[in-house]
């Protein structure tokens, strides 16, 4: 193991990362980072790929971008340096609610670099990207969004959807005028509510939940899950546990292509393991939405976060306002 054996206290993770242009772009628009905030290294090195998760914390993002020409390109990756260097500024979190604080900050100033990119040269006007972006605190999963790009923890062979799609569709299935079926076969498949650097104002949606012994976190563009639904992501990513995380992104992507995905695919997949993490509860994990007092005075971050016989995602909406 990363630091000697699982029964080691600590948490330790094991990640890969896979990006793809896929069948018919032809160049890529996505953009991931993985970082260890402790040590502030960064990218796919081994140091990176399998590490203990420090008193910093461990940050997993992936970026999907849009717009004419490369516009998505620039978009994408702007996001990504823009959100890495904002949560690794001095003074770095110390704690969950720092952390999740930092994670607000950093996205939002991500969407006004963009934004102001955009402003300043008119061929780039109307570019955009996705975020979604992951960071493991203690044993506090804590993620926020923008757009469509998912998270997921994947538990006892089931994935558990981390994050809400901030999309057309999704507000149709959520308000009983479709269904997930009916929504997979739609022309507006990709219409989202929110992204990066189209306005000036955004509204990030956290989500936290506790870490379990042997959970992995999947971290995907729309390429991934255009093509392949949940159960079978779940069974891939369960079937082939023994494998290392590189294989098993290898694996998403060439069936993401095989299924004839018409984006680019990209994937992290993070494997977590430790005596400092709970083992996981028989019951599946809730998606319960709370108000964002619970962040704000502490109550949730600062607190024993749920039942031991219980896993729950919180999320809340924090809007551009209310982020100081």
């Amino acid at each position: 193991m990363i630091a000697g054996t699982m029964s080691d206290q600590g948490i330790f993770v094991k990640v890969f990362a896979r990006t793809d242009v896929g069948n018919y772009r032809d160049h890529n628009e996505d953009a991931f980072r993985v970082a260890n905030l402790t040590t502030e290294e960064h990218g796919l090195t081994p140091t990176v790929r399998e590490h203990e998760v420090g008193e910093n914390g461990s940050l997993f993002m992936i970026c999907d971008g849009m717009g004419g020409a490369a516009a998505g390109e620039v978009a994408s990756n702007m996001a990504v340096e823009e959100i890495y260097r904002t949560v690794i500024q001095p003074p770095k979190p110390q704690t969950r609610l720092e952390l999740a604080r930092r994670l607000i900050w950093a996205i939002d100033a991500a969407n006004m670099a963009i934004f102001r990119k955009a402003e300043e040269n008119p061929s780039m006007k109307g570019m955009g990207t996705t975020a979604t972006v992951a960071a493991v605190h203690d044993r506090i999963l804590i993620v926020g969004q923008i757009g469509d790009s998912r998270s997921y923890i994947i538990r006892k062979g089931r994935a558990y959807r981390m994050t809400k799609d901030q999309s057309l569709l999704q507000r149709l299935i959520d308000a009983g005028h479709l269904t997930e079926e009916a929504a997979s076969q739609s022309m507006h498949q990709h219409v989202i509510l929110q992204a990066l650097g189209v306005k000036q104002s955004i509204d990030v949606v956290l989500t936290i939940s506790v870490l379990a012994q042997g959970d992995q976190l999947l971290l995907c563009s729309d390429g991934l899950t255009d093509v392949i639904p949940d159960e079978d992501i779940a069974r891939i990513i369960t079937e082939n546990s023994s494998l290392p995380p590189s294989e098993v992104c290898k694996i998403l992507t060439e069936e993401a292509k095989r299924r004839d995905s018409t984006d680019n695919i990209t994937v992290i997949l993070a494997r977590f393991e430790g005596a400092d993490l709970p083992l996981p509860s028989r019951k599946k994990i809730e998606y319960v939405e709370l108000d964002k007092e619970h962040l704000e005075d502490e109550k949730l971050l600062t607190q024993e976060l749920f039942k031991e016989d219980t896993q729950v995602l919180a999320s809340f909406m924090f809007p551009h306002n209310d982020k100081e």
